[in-house]
């Protein structure tokens, strides 16, 4: 990325440049990016690894960009780069392929040790998650490049957590988990379901902000439970996305009710992960200490 680039005022407010950039009106010297906390591991053909510089981190804005706005049909922005505040507050978890010198997959990392709020702060009430003592770590905007979907990319995903967990020492991992779907019975299905086998215990409720919030949701769920075909736990759990599958396996639990997103059409659900309560066995074999998984 060369010193000169056009890029328009929005851009200019998140992303530093070893020079200033200039712009279509004037030339701007935005801030530079500071990695928090260094991990680096070596895995087959690929890098996992946080960003360290400028130019890494507007790589994986760039997939995120291209993953949520584009495929995913995210809010329209007039520019190439998905980003807020937040991910200068952050470290920015990459894997890449290194035949290609790319990046197949990113995650933004969120940790109680930089920051002072939190990303999902925006649609859930996490008051009581913030009193627990501990070190605590959102994780989100995870995307992977549709080349690399059917790889083991979840898998290093987790190598790269759980070695970045070790580092800062963090307690508790939580975040947004998205459906991508606004439909009310399918996410009050969505609910009963997580309320039945995977329900935080009560001092760790999320709750979902006023203008997030599904009006109506427990009406919603009482039809579900009148009916035998939308009861159907099976035919739910078919439809979870992989990365929240994974974090379920893992020992995740979800906080409460979802937030209804519908800027960007979807549904969010908080869920949570105590680090001394995660299945490790399943993390072995997610990151290929132990057999293999799919």
């Amino acid at each position: 990325m060369s010193v000169g680039l056009i890029l328009n005022e929005k851009e200019n407010f998140f992303f530093g440049a070893p020079a200033s950039y200039r712009t279509k009106k004037k030339t701007v010297r935005a801030r530079h990016f500071n990695r928090k906390i260094k991990i680096r591991i070596e895995k087959d053909n690929f890098l996992i690894k946080t960003a360290e510089n400028d130019e890494e981190v507007y790589e994986s804005l760039r997939l995120r960009h291209h993953v949520i706005n584009r495929e995913m049909s995210g809010p329209a922005q007039n520019c190439t780069i998905d980003f807020d505040r937040f991910d200068q507050l952050s470290d920015h978890l990459l894997i890449i392929d290194r035949a290609s010198n790319s990046i197949s997959a990113t995650y933004r990392l969120t940790c109680s040790l930089h920051a002072k709020d939190f990303p999902s702060e925006k649609e859930f009430d996490i008051s009581r998650l913030l009193k627990k003592k501990g070190i605590k770590l959102e994780i989100g905007k995870s995307c992977l490049a549709r080349p690399y979907r059917n790889t083991n990319m979840v898998g290093m995903l987790w190598s790269g957590l759980e070695e970045y967990c070790r580092a800062a020492d963090v307690r508790y991992i939580f975040g947004c988990s998205s459906v991508m779907t606004i439909d009310p019975l399918r996410i009050a299905m969505l609910h009963r379901f997580f309320s039945d086998r995977y329900a935080a215990p009560e001092d760790l409720r999320a709750f979902a902000r006023g203008g997030y919030r599904l009006k109506l949701i427990e009406k919603y769920v009482d039809e579900i439970g009148r009916s035998k075909d939308l009861s159907n736990y099976s035919a739910v759990e078919a439809t979870l996305p992989s990365l929240m599958k994974s974090h379920l396996l893992a020992g995740a639990v979800v906080c409460g009710e979802p937030a209804l997103n519908v800027e960007q059409k979807c549904s969010d659900f908080l869920t949570l992960l105590d680090i001394r309560k995660w299945n490790k066995p399943y993390i072995d074999v997610r990151t290929g200490r132990m057999g293999s998984t799919s």
